[in-house]
């Protein structure tokens, strides 16, 4: 299973992209960033696919700055909650 990741160039990015998110209830949760990905902060985003739309729109109009939205290899513990 592969899961989304939102990948950043630095944790400012990441973290005001987590708060805008909060903000109109679109779930996510912070990871460390894959090792495949080859790029970014250290901490990215697990997002759902149908939230996809809505999380480019957000980084649009609030002028956020990522590296890029990608798809890799479902890492996440089981302890952790669905994006």
């Amino acid at each position: 299973m592969l899961d989304w990741y939102v990948l950043f160039p630095n944790h400012n990015e990441g973290l005001a992209l987590c708060a805008r998110l909060k903000r109109i209830a679109v779930p996510y949760t912070i990871a460390p960033t894959p090792r495949e990905a080859d790029a970014g902060c250290g901490i990215s985003l697990i997002v759902a696919e149908k939230d996809l739309g809505s999380i480019r729109q957000t980084i649009a109009q609030n002028g956020i700055t990522i590296l890029k939205i990608e798809q890799f290899a479902n890492r996440r513990h089981a302890r952790r909650g669905p994006p």
